[in-house]
């Protein structure tokens, strides 16, 4: 679980990169429960729902 309490995502470039945290722990041997995030306000859960696309070179 990764504990986001009161973090803002401001742009698509924080969320895409939010979104690349899943793969990497998967690459670690992580399961998706140790990925999941909590904690993030209102507007940044609503943004993260919404596809980003990706970082670029990652």
């Amino acid at each position: 679980m990764i504990d986001l309490s009161a973090t803002h995502l401001r742009d698509a470039s924080s969320v895409a990169a939010l979104d690349a945290l899943g793969p990497e722990y998967a690459q670690r041997g992580k399961t998706a429960e140790t990925a999941e995030t909590a904690g993030l306000t209102e507007p940044g859960a609503r943004m993260h729902k919404t596809p980003s696309g990706e970082l670029a070179g990652g």
